[in-house]
């Protein structure tokens, strides 16, 4: 019997089953994340000019460079998250590096945070007791769901690059 296709099919390519579920993740989450963070870097920027943010001095520019490096680190995820897909080695080797300036930048943001939550609550008398104790359970909330994330990311990363977890990507 005569097969149905003129051709035998081409090989498939080395790729291991799960970088197509990570990278998926990365991809997506990263990505939504990117859209936020433009939307709301303009939106910032823009209502920084005006009212009583352009009174108060904007954004300062210790803050803009997190911001703009924040942009930049997660567009490099998502490029990181497109190889990964792929199982070829520069996006591991890009979401282990992100990961890891990432968590480092995560760590200088939220003590830059932390401070400033802290003197806005104090300067409020008519905030109710617990409501400042519960925003700080907020910020330090987001922040270890940030650690997981990243931490995890860049775990998996390295273990795949070590070939400790499914073939060394090529």
């Amino acid at each position: 019997m005569q097969s149905p296709y003129p051709r035998e099919r081409p090989p498939m390519p080395d790729r291991y089953g799960p970088d197509k579920v990570i990278g998926i993740i990365v991809i997506s989450l990263f990505g939504c994340c990117l859209m936020c963070s433009l939307v709301g870097q303009a939106a910032g920027t823009a209502l920084g000019q005006t009212g009583a943010a352009a009174q108060q001095g904007g954004l300062t520019g210790s803050n803009m460079a997190l911001n703009i490096a924040g942009l930049l680190l997660t567009a490099a995820t998502v490029a990181g998250g497109i190889g990964v897909f792929l199982s070829i080695r520069w996006g591991f080797i890009i979401c282990a590096i992100v990961a890891a300036l990432q968590l480092v930048m995560t760590l200088v943001s939220i003590t830059m945070s932390v401070g400033m939550i802290q003197e806005q609550f104090q300067a409020d008398t008519d905030m109710p007791e617990g409501a400042a104790q519960f925003a700080m359970y907020a910020v330090y909330g987001w922040v270890g769901a940030i650690i997981v994330l990243y931490g995890a990311l860049m775990l998996y990363s390295v273990v795949r690059l070590n070939g400790k977890l499914g073939p060394r990507p090529k």
